[in-house]
C-alpha cells in the first residue's frame, strides 16, 4: 500500500513538527513509540530494527512523541519524528555510514543531510528529523531543496489543523492510519468504496484504521470508511450497516496466496445497489449485463458471498464468486438470454444442468448453480469448478478464524500485491523492519 512523504518539527521550536508534513498528503500513518514499548518485545525490536539502533533512547529522536509516515500526492514516501538530541542523531547516522548504509553527513542552509540505502534522503536540524524518497541522481537535489523548506518552516503548512490529521488523532493504538481511498492500490480500494453514491471521487472517500502485527505473521487492520462530505459519509455508513456476519461457508474455497479474498454477508437487493455505484466491481460483473441479467442473479443472494481474485494480469484479473442463493428464478430467463446475445457473443450450456458459458470478445465467464446449490461465477473453467470444493491449498486456519463473524473482510497477500505494483514493493521495503515476516493483511470493517 503506498505511505507518504513526510516532514516534522518539534513543538519546542518555532514550528510544530507535525505541521512540516507536506500539504495535501493522501495518507498518514502514526506510530506511537510509547504504546509499542508497552507491548511485546517483538514490537520493541521491530522499532529498533526500523531505526537500526540498539538503544532507542540513544538515537536522538524524541520517542515520547509519535512518528509519522506519509504519502504525498506525487507518490513520495516518508517518515517524520521529533528531535531531542541532534548530536545523537549524528552519531546514529555515522554508525550507519560505517556500515555502508548511509552517506557522510553534509550541511546545507542549517539542515544536515545523509542518503540512507541509496535512495532515501534524511534531513534534520535541532527540532525535526525527516526522511523522504525514493529519489536517485539529480532528483535528490530537488528533494533536498523541498525538504529544507519543510524543515525551516518556509512552507506555511498547518497539518495539525487539517480534518485528515484531526481524524487520525481520534484513533488509539500502536499503529493508526487515515488515508484517502485513492492512495491505496486499486484492488484494495475498490471494496472499501462500496456504497458511495455513483460518481463519487475516490479522493472523497477515506479509511480510518487501527493496525496490529500479530506473532503469527498477520497484520490485522480494523477500519471504517468515511467521508468529510456528509452525504457520502451517510451512504458509506448505511452500506456498512447492511452487511451480515460472515458464517464462513465458502472460505475453504479461497486458495491461499490469492491477491485478494473478500468475504461478506449480504442481502442481494442491498448489495446490487452498492455494486451499481462502484466502477471496479461493475467492471468485473455488472458489465456482463449486456448479455446476462446479473442484477437478477445477484438479487437472489442471501447470506455469505465470497469473491476471490487469484492473481492480476496488468489491468485484467481472474475472478471467482460464490454465494448463498435464496431462489433460482433467473434460470427461467436463460433461454431468452441465449437468443438475445449481442453479435459476436454466445451463451451455451456447460457441463451440468443449470451451468452455462458466456463467451465474447471481452468476456469468458462460466456461471450457474454449482454442486452445492450455490450461485457461482468464474473467469475460467478451473475457477468455476473450484467454487464447489475446498481449494488444494486453503487459507490458513488463523486467517479463517479472523474472518468468521465479521461483516466484511478482505485478505491481501503481500507477495501477490507487490508482484505487479512497484510502488507497493517500495513501500513494503521501507516498512520491512516493522512488518518483519508479515505476509498477509486481514482488513475488516467495524
Amino acid at each position: 500500500m503506498g505511505l507518504s512523504t513526510v516532514a516534522l518539527m518539534m513543538t519546542s521550536c518555532s514550528t510544530d513538527y507535525v505541521n512540516v508534513i507536506p500539504d495535501g498528503s493522501t495518507a498518514i500513518v502514526a506510530f506511537d513509540p510509547s504504546a509499542i514499548s508497552k507491548s511485546d518485545d517483538k514490537s520493541v525490536n521491530a522499532l529498533k530494527a526500523l531505526l537500526q539502533v540498539d538503544d532507542l533512547k540513544g538515537c536522538g529522536l524524541d520517542l515520547g512523541e509519535k512518528l509519522y509516515a506519509f504519502e504525498t500526492p506525487d507518490g513520495s514516501l516518508g517518515m517524520v519524528a521529533g528531535v531531542n538530541s541532534s548530536s545523537n542523531i549524528e552519531k546514529w547516522l555515522e554508525a550507519l555510514t560505517a556500515k555502508g548504509e548511509a552517506t557522510k553527513i553534509k550541511e546545507r542552509r542549517d539542515v544536515k543531510f545523509s542518503v540512507i540505502h541509496g535512495n532515501f534522503l534524511a534531513g534534520f536540524n535541532g527540532d525535526a528529523f525527516l526522511i523522504m524518497g525514493p529519489a536517485v541522481g539529480s532528483a535528490q537535489a530537488e528533494l533536498q531543496r523541498q525538504m529544507i523548506k519543510y524543515l525551516k518552516g518556509d512552507d506555511d503548512n498547518a497539518t495539525r489543523e487539517t480534518p485528515l490529521f484531526q481524524r487520525l488523532e481520534t484513533l488509539s493504538g500502536p499503529v493508526t492510519m487515515v488515508a484517502q481511498a485513492q492512495a491505496l492500490p486499486d484492488k484494495i480500494a475498490a471494496p472499501m468504496t462500496l456504497g458511495a453514491p455513483k460518481g463519487t471521487s475516490p479522493a472523497d472517500i477515506y479509511v480510518a484504521a487501527t493496525m496490529t502485527i500479530d506473532p503469527d505473521g498477520v497484520m490485522s487492520i480494523e477500519g471504517e470508511n468515511f467521508s468529510f462530505d456528509k452525504t457520502i459519509d451517510q451512504a458509506l455508513k448505511t452500506a456498512a450497516s447492511r452487511y451480515k456476519p460472515v458464517k464462513g461457508t465458502y472460505l475453504p474455497v479461497a486458495p491461499a496466496g490469492s491477491l485478494l479474498v473478500m468475504s461478506c454477508g449480504v442481502n442481494g437487493n442491498d448489495y446490487i445497489e452498492q455494486l451499481r455505484s462502484n466502477e471496479a466491481f461493475r467492471t468485473i460483473l455488472l458489465g456482463l449485463n449486456t448479455a446476462l441479467d446479473i442484477d437478477m442473479m445477484l438479487k437472489s443472494v442471501n447470506g455469505d458471498l465470497l469473491i476471490t481474485i487469484p492473481q492480476a494480469h496488468g489491468d485484467k484479473y481472474d475472478f471467482q464468486l460464490v454465494a448463498d442463493t435464496q431462489d433460482r428464478k433467473w434460470l427461467a430467463d436463460v433461454d431468452y438470454w441465449k437468443k438475445s446475445c449481442p453479435k459476436g457473443s454466445t451463451i451455451t450450456d456447460w457441463k451440468k444442468p443449470a451451468t452455462f458459458h458466456f463467451n465474447s470478445t471481452d468476456w469468458n465467464v462460466y456461471f450457474g448453480i454449482n454442486d452445492r446449490g450455490s450461485l457461482f461465477f468464474g473467469s475460467s473453467e478451473q475457477l468455476a469448478e473450484a467454487t464447489s470444493k475446498p481449494a488444494a491449498r486453503q487459507l490458513p486456519a488463523n486467517i479463517i478464524s479472523r474472518i468468521r463473524g465479521k461483516k466484511m473482510c478482505m485478505v491481501l497477500d503481500i507477495d501477490a500485491m507487490a508482484a505487479g505494483q512497484p510502488e507497493v514493493k517500495t513501500a513494503l521495503n521501507v516498512l520491512k523492519p516493522v512488518l518483519g515476516n508479515v505476509r498477509t493483511i486481514v482488513y475488516s470493517i467495524k
